[in-house]
């Protein structure tokens, strides 16, 4: 939609009881509306779905809210009816949201993480008006009506309280004014409507939300005790959990981080000493971060080998299971979590907590706690193929007219083995047969460009890499990561120039410069040589991703579309992956569709490379769950093996 349709603009705002567990969208107390600053209204009882659909089914209202996707949740759920009308409005552009606006514009501006006085920038509406206009918005105490509006639900409106009124009025006024504003700066609305239909479609998988499974968070709460429990001597946490030992012994681990110093008596960190002890652990030769700083990364202490080092990362390792997870999935098993999602970071990309269902621990058992929150239902999951190296693929082709990177991946080929090839010095279909009939040295070389394709894209040095690579449990010397990059840019000559180019633009722009994507017009400012090689390709997905959400999370709610995905439930949202719920007699249809949904986004921004995506169906989410078939039909997998549907 373009800023100067003729059409007419509403801002509108509600109010609502409190939001509690599984309740992400509670019961509706009032609509306050403005369409002319001055001239707020509101609305209560049957008035207000009346006036909402009015809107909706008028191509000539455009409407405006901050936190958009709250306000139309609530909404729907007032009145379900309204669902396809929403929907339809979204497909259309009839709807702004000014807390997405205002990132945008934010980020083009160079500032959308961190203000010019170096503090973060937040996106409450009261943190806008006051940006915008250096005004502050009364009523936002703990105290505030804000809070209370249930104690008026059902009461008439001249029986209001004239704060109560006053709030709720000037709310929908400040939606007005601030968009208004945004409206006046030539960033902030570009890519605007993708951002938020995605944005509803994270939270449509946020109100449906998951439940954990009891037996498992149990089994979960006692390794995790284990392991931080475990003495130095010997014993495993797996002998810990079956010895019986009292919780008198919870202290050893810290006692034996202290003994070695990484620990003050305070349980305060001495990074130092921690330090020290990894250089001394590589013989001074550490891994370095690319600030040349030593690296403490996790990934560094378990590759290290040195028994200090290794216990310092296990108790780490757990006790950010314990402290980000725990909680959550413990309480997963009386009521469903609502994780949240942010639909705007500064690439564009998403992020998501309370918990963080994007990035949970590797290994620990915390994925398998999840499980769909109805009988018989199970978790259908699609991820794209190296969705990332497709993007960077296709950005090359558009920057320099052809891309080896891109001929490979048209072709079939596995990057990560056509990366081997190129280490080895073999053909393609040398390296893939060896690779195949299990060959050491080939195994080893595909590890290798892993880490490569993964690392080197983003302008990871050399010396990066090292450390880089001890996360994929591949230990590496300086110059072995050196020969690495060599032989990279020799398979992917091309990456030079994007490299180059990267750098001439921070070099012009004195440390920084302002991308603008050629596909979604989406703009960030302020970025650095690492930002540089990663913005472009990263975004590339992201746009791809939003765009699968929202078409999922349609075709899941809408009838009209008659889609084999319609009553099926998105519940998560992994940057190139999606996980939905379904009932087992519907997941092998949804599985083909989410498929073929999830390819045909992604292709439509990466036109000349060839993409895949691949589903699977869980009985509950597991990290290297794969497609299983039986009898030639996709199965269920199971850590027990492929169950049929």
């Amino acid at each position: 939609m373009s800023d100067s349709s003729p059409r007419r603009t509403i801002a509108f705002d509600t109010e609502t009881h409190l939001i509690a567990a599984g309740r992400l969208a509670p019961p509706l107390v009032c609509l306050t509306y403005c369409e002319r600053v001055g001239d707020p209204k509101i609305a209560v009882g049957a008035d207000m779905a009346r006036i909402f659909r009015a809107w909706l089914e008028d191509p000539a209202v455009f409407l405006v809210c901050h936190n958009l996707t709250f306000d139309l949740g609530v909404l729907a759920h007032h009145d379900p009816s309204l669902l396809p009308l929403i929907f339809d409005a979204l497909a259309s552009d009839r709807l702004g949201c000014s807390q997405l606006r205002e990132v945008q514009r934010c980020t083009a501006h160079g500032y959308g993480r961190f203000g010019p006085d170096g503090k973060p920038t937040k996106y409450s509406l009261a943190d806008c008006i006051l940006r915008a206009f250096g005004e502050t918005m009364v009523g936002k105490g703990g105290d505030a009506w804000r809070f209370r509006y249930h104690e008026l639900d059902g009461v008439d409106l001249e029986d209001w309280p004239q704060e109560a009124l006053i709030y709720a009025l000037l709310d929908a006024e400040y939606h007005l004014r601030l968009w208004l504003d945004q409206c006046a700066d030539e960033f902030g609305g570009e890519y605007l409507p993708a951002q938020i239909r995605a944005a509803w479609g994270l939270h449509l998988m946020s109100c449906w939300g998951v439940r954990t499974d009891p037996a498992r968070v149990a089994k979960l709460e006692l390794a995790i005790e284990a392991q931080i429990n475990h003495t130095l001597d010997g014993m495993t946490p797996a002998q810990f959990e079956d010895s019986g030992l009292p919780e008198s012994l919870r202290e050893a681990a810290y006692d034996g981080l202290i003994k070695y110093g990484i620990y003050r008596p305070n349980r305060k960190k001495d990074t130092r000493v921690v330090k020290a002890l990894v250089t001394k652990a590589y013989n001074d030769n550490p891994p370095l971060t690319d600030g040349d700083g030593v690296s403490t990364a996790r990934d560094t202490l378990e590759a290290s080998g040195a028994p200090e080092l290794l216990l310092l990362a296990s108790v780490g390792q757990v006790q950010q299971i314990k402290s980000h997870y725990l909680k959550h999935l413990v309480r997963g098993t009386t009521e469903v979590l609502n994780a949240r999602f942010t639909v705007i970071k500064e690439t564009s990309r998403t992020s998501c907590a309370k918990p963080n269902l994007q990035n949970p621990a590797r290994k620990g058992g915390v994925r398998e706690c999840f499980r769909p929150r109805l009988e018989d239902w199970v978790f259908i999951a699609c991820d794209y193929h190296v969705a990332e190296m497709c993007a960077l693929a296709q950005v090359l082709v558009e920057s320099f007219g052809s891309s080896a990177m891109a001929d490979a991946i048209n072709d079939g080929r596995e990057l990560h083995i056509e990366t081997a090839a190129g280490i080895l010095g073999w053909t393609y279909e040398r390296a893939l047969n060896a690779y195949r009939n299990g060959d050491p040295q080939a195994k080893h070389a595909r590890q290798l460009a892993k880490v490569a394709n993964f690392g080197f894209p983003g302008g990871l040095s050399s010396r990066g890499m090292v450390s880089y690579a001890a996360g994929f449990g591949v230990t590496i010397a300086q110059d072995e990561a050196e020969e690495l990059k060599t032989a990279w840019l020799d398979r992917y000559p091309e990456m030079e120039l994007y490299f180059a180019g990267v750098a001439d633009m921070v070099a012009a722009g004195h440390g920084d410069y302002t991308y603008t994507d050629p596909v979604s017009g989406y703009t960030r400012g302020g970025i650095g040589f690492n930002d540089g090689c990663n913005h472009p390709f990263q975004h590339r997905v992201s746009v791809g991703a939003k765009a699968a959400a929202w078409a999922v999370n349609r075709a899941a709610y809408d009838k009209r579309l008659g889609s084999p995905l319609y009553g099926t439930r998105p519940w998560n949202f992994v940057h190139d992956e999606i996980i939905i719920a379904a009932h087992r007699s519907k997941a092998a249809a949804a599985a083909a569709e989410l498929s073929k949904v999830m390819t045909r986004e992604l292709q439509i921004v990466c036109p000349d490379v060839r993409i895949t995506a691949d589903a699977h169906i869980m009985d509950r989410w597991y990290k290297d769950a794969e497609p299983v078939c039986i009898d030639g039909q996709l199965a269920i997998w199971t850590e027990n093996g492929p169950v049929a549907l």
